[in-house]
């Protein structure tokens, strides 16, 4: 086999290897858009509990903070979407969710609400 066509198959080689790459690349691109999809979707299709619910479910998070149990504030707004959470802070008429808040600042306020719920219960 001459040089030239040591390199020929050489190329052929790369070229090979370049249009797996190619198709891998593909595949890899069409998989992001169809999981990017499937959480707009998801985010889409998420049903909101009624305001009931959502009462329930806050006064269920302050009871488990009188408790001491404090980390499960933090749980459950880790555990929602911003919307559901914009939603309970709305049935429960907190006005925390303004904009673009992190789920840390509201978890925090939330437990601000807690301890000013129950400093003004134990005044009466």
């Amino acid at each position: 086999m001459s040089k030239l066509d040591k390199i020929i198959t050489k190329i052929e080689k790369v070229e090979k290897l370049l249009s797996e790459i190619k198709k891998e690349v593909e595949e890899y691109e069409f998989n992001e858009k169809n999981i990017s999809k499937n959480k707009v979707r998801a985010a889409k299709s998420e049903t909101i509990p009624s305001s009931e619910e959502l009462i329930k479910e806050y006064n269920n998070l302050y009871e488990a903070f009188l408790s001491g149990d404090s980390k499960k504030v933090s749980t459950f707004v880790k555990s929602k979407t911003i919307k559901y959470l914009k939603e309970f802070c709305k049935a429960n008429n907190i006005s925390i969710v303004s904009g673009r808040q992190s789920k840390q600042k509201i978890s925090d306020e939330l437990i601000r609400w807690f301890q000013q719920r129950k400093a003004i219960s134990k005044r009466n």
